[in-house]
């Protein structure tokens, strides 16, 4: 399996997880789904690209990173117009959302979703950090030395680098996108290190507080 494939599997797992603990506490979504056997699937456009596809059962909603049962709606946008879409349910025009199959299995999920009231930014930066962060801080670490000794000795590790990690020769074009996508790499690492820490923060500040009204 791929890094970015672990990636997709892992961050559908934890949205699974996310929804499935928020249905916990409200019976009748939970029934709703459990009466859903169609599947919808949810396409980010935007950077990274990726598909997740959901359906319906008893114990909940099942969030899959890949799927041979036939869609019944499929939705097309970036990341933010598809988390607009269900915490703000609105009609698909000016979304920036589109839609191929069902409306009427989109709305389901919508109403569904957007009772559940989940803190999707939130939710998804805290499984990427967990996921994503230790898979992409040691890629980023094996490339950055990569990148300090080919530096000295250009031709012979590059050849060695690409035919023995990559297990490909790219073109001089390929290999530059190669080093800018390290770099923006980085810099979304660093962008959800910072988000996580400032949750984690509150969260302690918000435990710690709950700690001492109940000493109180």
């Amino acid at each position: 399996m791929t890094l970015e494939q672990t990636l997709i599997q892992g961050l559908a797992a934890s949205i699974e997880t996310v929804i499935n603990t928020a249905l916990r506490y409200d019976p009748s979504s939970r029934q709703k789904l459990s009466q859903i056997d169609e599947v919808l699937a949810v396409t980010v456009t935007s950077s990274p690209k990726l598909s997740l596809y959901l359906r319906g059962h008893e114990e909940g909603v099942a969030v899959l990173y890949y799927c041979e049962t036939p869609v019944s709606a499929h939705l097309q946008g970036s990341a933010l117009a598809l988390l607009t879409l269900f915490k703000q349910p609105t009609n698909l025009a000016g979304s920036g959302v589109t839609l191929i199959g069902s409306t009427t299995l989109l709305q389901q999920w919508q109403h569904i979703l957007h009772k559940l009231d989940i803190d999707w930014e939130d939710a998804i930066s805290q499984s990427i950090g967990d996921i994503a962060g230790p898979l992409m801080a040691s890629g980023i670490r094996k490339s950055a030395q990569w990148a300090k000794a080919q530096a000295q000795e250009q031709p012979r590790l590059m050849t060695e680098y690409l035919q023995e990690e990559l297990k490909l020769t790219p073109s001089p074009p390929e290999a530059e996108h190669f080093y800018q996508a390290i770099g923006h790499l980085k810099l979304d690492v660093d962008r959800v290190s910072a988000r996580i820490k400032k949750i984690r923060q509150t969260w302690h500040q918000y435990t710690a507080s709950t700690s001492k009204e109940d000493v109180e």
